[in-house]
This record gives C-alpha cells, structure tokens and sequence, in this order.
C-alpha cells in the first residue's frame, strides 16, 4: 500500500473513532491528527478539511464496492450497504447528523438515486412525475436507514433488508396499477356506486371520482382547522390549518415566490377530504399516498392556472419537514432525528402567543390568506 493511501486510513480510522463517541461539529483537526499520530501539515497535504475526510470515509466505505461491482438494481445495493452502516452503528448514527453539502443524506441521494430511477422511471407519465416521485421515495429509504440505525434494539441488516425491499416492491407495483392517467368526473355526471363524504358546505364528494366543481375551498380552511396534527398526540390542540398557514408564513419570510407560498398553504388540502394520516400510517399505504397527490394537483388545478414544478415541489417538502421537525421539537415528547432548516418565523417560540388557537380564527385567517395569493373574494 502506498505511503499515501497508509496515512489516508491512519487519519480517516482516527476521525471515524472519535466521530463514534462524538458529534461531527466536536471534532477537530488537531484530534483527529493526535490519534493518526501525525502533524497537521500533514494532514493538509491529503485532506482540504475534514468534510472532505467524511467525504473519503463515505467513498471508501460504499462507492468503491458500488463501482467494482455492477449492481443492475437499487435492491440489489441495499445487503452490502445495510451491513456496513450496522458494522459501524456508532459512526453512522453520528454522520447521519451532518447537514449541508457534505451531509450523508446528501451523499446517499446522490448515490442511489440513478438506481432508484432506473428502476422506477418507465412506471411514470412524464420526467416530471418521475423525478418527483423518486426524490420523495429516496429520502423516505434515507429516513428508513435513520430511523432502523437509532432504534433499540436494533433489527439485523438481513431483517431490515427484507422488510424495505418488501415495502418498496409494493409501493412499486402500486404505483404501476394506480399511475394510469386520471379520470376525473364531469361536473355534471353523478359517479355511481362511489363512496362520498358530505363536507361542512353541505356538498357530496366522492373520494376516488372527485368532481372539481365539487371542490369548495370554505370547506377545505373549515375542515383543516378542525383537524388536529399528529393524530391528536400532542401537548395541546394544533390544527393542520395551523401548521400551513405558519408554513405559508414561514414560505414569505424565506422570500419565496407566490406559487411557492400558495403551495405551502395548499399543501394538505387534500386531508380535508382524506384525513390526516400520520408519515408511517402512509408509508405502509403507498396507494393512499398516489390518492392524496393526485387529488391535491385536482385542488390546486381548480384555483391556479400555474403548474408547480418539480423543484416548487421540492420546496414546498422541504418546508414541510423543516416545520414538522419545529413542531414535534416544541409540541412532542421527542425531537425527529436528521438535519432540518431553522424556521425563521418561529410560530410557536416564546413570544409566539400558542395558548389555544380558535378553530373559527385560523378558518378565517386561512381563507384570508388564500384570497391574497388567488385573487379571488371567498
């Protein structure tokens, strides 16, 4: 081995030692030179910083077996990279805390995305569906390997392979069965032996023939801030109404764009018709999940004429869990593990008046809002 590649190792078995008994942000180069046994003019000459050591640690723990072997399939990585994320728990527990461009969530999207979109592509309609659709089932298969690396016990890499194999075959023959061009019902035909629900309004909605004219945005702001997020769970009443105006709100302070911040009111205007299902209530029902997108692009076609995006809706997501990650850290008994984005509004902070906030005002200052960024009068 030459001289080089001996000191690499010698510097990346010393970091990746004490990045298993501490954070990233508490490691310093002088450490990590003490315990390689070498100078930091030497550790210069090999590494620009230590994200780029975490970079090398990524790399030769995962990429290097990737290009060597030619997996045909995102399956057909998950044995080998289960094995070595459980091999080293304690490392990886700590790199999944890592945020920015050196983050391993950023590494592994960038990673197994073209596996996944090999895969998954030919069941979309458009690149666009795809890319959407794909972005959110890698970062699902990212909080999956998250969420099994910090649990106790911890499952075997050869149980937890099987159990998300398992789920992502199903979500894929769902999507494969549900992903058919929509028809949705003309407004003046009546669906027949369909369920509905009758909404606040008095209107019949038929939850898989849903009639455009039967969408009533009184009936979505009523219906959003009656619900409750987190199925109820949480320290004091905090309605989904709520949660979007505050991501609307927080949407405008970022500078966004109005579609973007229409997108972060409208986001879970869907649940209003659907009800809120919880993230892993929807992770075993990939066909609720198809059922949910495609009735909110239905609610957003009947109010804008702009279409989003893939990165609008990349935005919008990313938001969302920025704000989810807020909540649960001031309405939960427990923070959501990863790296999310400071909400710079904050809602719900100590200035923030959160005693209880009244159904009928967060109904109002919805629909408010909503008229601001339509231009319609409600």
């Amino acid at each position: 081995m030459a001289k080089t590649d001996i000191t690499k190792r010698a510097l990346a078995e010393s970091f990746k030692s004490l990045m298993r008994k501490m954070p990233f942000n508490k490691i310093s180069v002088e450490s990590i030179c003490e315990g390689a046994g070498t100078s930091r003019r030497n550790f210069y000459r090999h590494f620009l910083d230590k994200y780029e050591l975490l970079t090398w640690v990524y790399y030769e723990d995962f990429v290097k077996e990737m290009e060597a072997t030619p997996y045909s399939r995102a399956l057909d990585l998950f044995p080998s990279v289960c094995r070595e994320l459980y091999r080293d728990r304690a490392f990886y527990n700590n790199a999944f805390g890592v945020s920015g461009q050196n983050s391993f969530r950023s590494f592994c999207t960038d990673h197994l995305y073209p596996y996944l979109y090999k895969d998954l592509q030919p069941v979309f309609r458009s690149e666009e569906d795809a890319h959407f659709y794909i972005d959110l089932i890698t970062n699902a298969v990212f909080d999956r390997f998250q969420a099994w690396l910090s649990s106790e016990p911890c499952m075997s890499p050869e149980e937890f392979v099987e159990e998300i194999t398992d789920s992502i075959r199903k979500l894929a023959r769902r999507m494969d069965q549900v992903n058919a061009p929509v028809v949705y019902q003309s407004d003046d035909e009546s669906p027949v032996n369909s369920q509905y629900i009758v909404t606040y309004t008095g209107k019949h909605f038929y939850i898989t023939k849903p009639r455009k004219s039967d969408i009533d945005i009184r009936d979505i702001a009523h219906s959003l801030s009656m619900l409750c997020r987190g199925n109820g769970h949480l320290r004091q009443f905090y309605s989904v109404g709520a949660h979007c105006i505050a991501c609307y709100h927080e949407a405008a302070a970022r500078g966004y764009s109005r579609i973007i911040q229409a997108g972060c009111l409208m986001h879970d205007a869907a649940e209003a018709y659907l009800a809120d299902l919880t993230r892993p209530t929807k992770v075993e029902l990939p066909e609720f999940i198809l059922l949910e997108d495609k009735l909110n692009d239905l609610i957003w076609s009947r109010y804008f004429p702009e279409k989003l995006t893939a990165e609008d809706r990349r935005v919008i997501t990313q938001l969302d869990n920025d704000m989810l990650a807020y909540e649960f850290s001031h309405l939960m008994p427990e923070r959501l593990h990863g790296s999310y984005g400071k909400i710079i509004t904050d809602p719900l902070g100590e200035t923030a008046d959160f005693n209880f906030q009244d159904p009928r005002i967060v109904e109002e200052e919805f629909l408010v809002i909503f008229d601001l960024l339509s231009g319609m009068k409600i």
